[in-house]
């Protein structure tokens, strides 16, 4: 606490004028009258009385004072994965525990988090951790800060249930939908090109949204898209959908991210906003008297044995461990699938920060757990 220390040098300056007040009475056998003596003394007192604590008040505002700042997220009303950060929306604890902060959705995805962190618009923001890694290796001035959710994922390759198509081999040279450049799903075909080696022999079509990727294969506009089959459950309904393969990765699937200068600047604020998120993710975890279960069938629209799997599946962090063999997995996966090119990787260390959560060992590369044990 600041405001002792504060407060006995308030008085000590207040005293000193005092003091001051006191000589000019002395003074006063000098030629200056008694009652121009009392008047002066009188104005020395009071204007350090008014600037000792105006400036106890303007130290006290500023000792506790929060800088504000805008928190990017993908859409989490239509990603199921990110169910704690919705019900952290709907419950006000957003409002109630992060006052000054601003919560900016992102429906196209991890990579636009990113960009508006590059911008200096967002400082801080939960992303995929592929998404990260990529930016993070090609010069991007972010940091892993912590971890949110330490499951892995698979990714599923759907196309119309209508589509003469059984497999992946059989795609080479379709068209397939993602959100936007960067973005996980995006990253997620470019991995499956690269290990089917179609070369160019592909089409990929921006639009905008996990929803308008679904639509787009509904509708035939492009032949295939890649999605997680319980982010959007809707692809698990065989008379609309059929999966014909899966990319599966070994690596936590979601991180906090921050700029390197507002950790620098701000650290108070990145550990205010990590126990926040640990707050909510621990209340989900807990599931009790299956609040979390309910929440996925009400809001995600998931069927009770969808939810059932959906909380044996995965795990939300509740103390922001960073698995830096997961990241090291990650990262020269990324580079065999040529999803990053660039020469110059950063080392290890360069991705992740320990200021605010520990480094586990690199042989765990991500928590094998879930929710329902």
């Amino acid at each position: 606490m600041r405001t002792l220390p504060v407060a006995i040098n308030l008085l000590v300056y207040i005293y000193s004028f005092i003091n001051l007040g006191v000589l000019v009475m002395v003074r006063r056998r000098r030629g200056i009258s008694r009652t121009l003596a009392i008047v002066i003394a009188l104005v020395i007192i009071i204007v350090a009385i008014g600037a000792g604590l105006g400036y106890y008040y303007n130290i006290s505002r500023n000792s506790s004072s929060i800088v504000p700042i805008t928190i990017g997220m993908v859409d989490y009303n239509e990603h199921a994965y990110l169910a704690p950060l919705l019900n952290g929306s709907l419950s006000g604890a957003f409002k109630a525990y992060l006052p000054f902060a601003t919560i900016q959705l992102f429906p196209a995805g991890s990579a636009s988090v990113i960009h508006a962190m590059e911008t200096g618009t967002v400082q801080m923001g939960i992303v995929v951790e592929d998404n990260a890694v990529t930016a993070i290796a090609e010069g991007a001035p972010i940091v892993i800060v912590a971890t949110f959710e330490p499951t892995p994922i698979d990714f599923a390759i759907v196309v119309n249930a209508k589509s003469p198509f059984y497999n992946v081999t059989q795609l080479e040279g379709k068209s397939f939908a993602s959100s936007g450049p960067g973005s996980f799903d995006d990253i997620v075909l470019h991995i499956l090109f690269n290990e089917e080696h179609w070369g160019n022999n592909y089409t990929e079509v921006y639009v905008g949204s996990v929803p308008a990727q679904l639509a787009a294969v509904l509708t035939g506009k492009v032949t295939a898209t890649a999605v997680g089959p319980l982010v959007h459950p809707q692809v698990l309904n065989i008379s609309e959908f059929r999966i014909v393969g899966y990319i599966p990765e070994s690596w936590p699937l979601w991180v906090v991210v921050a700029t390197k200068s507002f950790v620098e600047q701000h650290p108070a604020e990145v550990r205010k906003v990590l126990q926040v998120i640990f707050m909510l993710n621990k209340y989900f975890d807990q599931n009790i008297d299956n609040a979390s279960f309910y929440f996925l069938i009400t809001h995600y629209h998931f069927t009770p044995s969808l939810a059932t799997l959906f909380l044996k599946t995965n795990y939300y962090s509740t103390n922001g461990a960073i698995y830096r063999g997961g990241i090291q997995l990650e990262l020269q996966f990324l580079q065999k699938t040529h999803v990053i090119n660039v020469t110059n990787i950063p080392p290890l260390s360069d991705f992740y920060t320990t200021e605010f959560e520990p480094a586990l060992p690199m042989t765990d590369l991500y928590y094998n757990g879930s929710i329902l044990e």
